[in-house]
C-alpha cells in the first residue's frame, strides 16, 4: 500500500481549505464551452474529494528529541487522474481561480512525481504505523527522508522554513535579535 502512496508535507496547515476553495469556484464559475460544465463538475468532485482526503489523514510529526514538525498527509493510490480533472476543469472555467489554487495544484503535482521515492514510502510507512492519535515519530532516517521530500516538493520559502526543524546548535538562529 506505501509503495503507491502519494505523501504531502502540509507546511502551512491550509491545502484542504484551499481545495475547498477551488471546489467552490468550480461550482460556481462559467464554462468557456458547452462541454465545460461536465468538466466543471469533475474537477469540483475531485477537489473536494482530495480536500476531505487531506482532512482525514493529517498525521502530526515530530523528531525524536521533540521538535514538531508540519502535518503529513498520507493519501493511497494514484492521484494522476484527479489531478488530470482538476487541471482540465481548471482551464475550462471562465473566471480567475481562487488565490493559492494553482499553486496547489502544482504543490499536488510535484507531490505525485515522488509517490514511488524511497523517501515517501519511509515516511508513509512511519505514518501509517504509528497508532491513533499520537505523532509520528522520525528517527535520523525519517527525519532525512523528510527534508529530502520538503526540498523535492515545497517551493515556497516561507512554507519550507515553517517545515523544517529548527537548526540544532548552543547558538541561536541569526534571525532572532542578531
Amino acid at each position: 500500500m506505501t509503495a503507491a502512496a502519494v505523501v504531502v508535507v502540509d507546511a502551512g496547515a491550509d491545502l484542504a481549505e484551499t481545495l475547498s476553495r477551488v471546489e467552490d469556484w468550480l461550482r460556481w464559475c462559467t464554462p468557456r464551452t458547452a462541454q465545460g460544465a461536465d468538466r466543471l463538475d469533475a474537477g469540483a468532485a475531485a477537489a473536494a474529494a482530495v480536500a476531505g482526503a487531506l482532512r482525514r489523514s493529517s498525521r502530526r510529526v515530530s523528531t525524536l528529541d521533540g521538535a514538531e514538525l508540519a502535518a503529513v498527509c498520507v493519501l493511497p493510490g494514484d492521484l494522476a487522474a484527479t489531478l488530470a480533472a482538476l487541471q482540465a476543469a481548471a482551464v475550462e472555467a471562465d473566471e480567475p481561480g481562487p488565490p493559492g489554487g494553482p499553486e496547489a495544484l502544482a504543490f499536488l503535482a510535484r507531490c505525485c512525481e515522488h509517490a514511488g521515492d524511497p523517501e515517501t514510502r519511509l515516511l508513509a510507512a512511519v505514518a501509517l504505523a504509528t497508532p491513533g492519535d499520537r505523532p509520528a515519530l522520525l528517527d535520523g532516517t525519517g527525519l532525512l527522508a523528510y527534508r529530502r521530500l520538503v526540498a523535492a516538493t515545497i517551493r515556497d520559502p516561507l512554507d519550507a522554513f515553517v517545515a523544517l526543524p529548527p537548526p540544532r546548535g548552543p547558538f541561536p538562529s541569526a534571525g532572532i535579535g542578531w
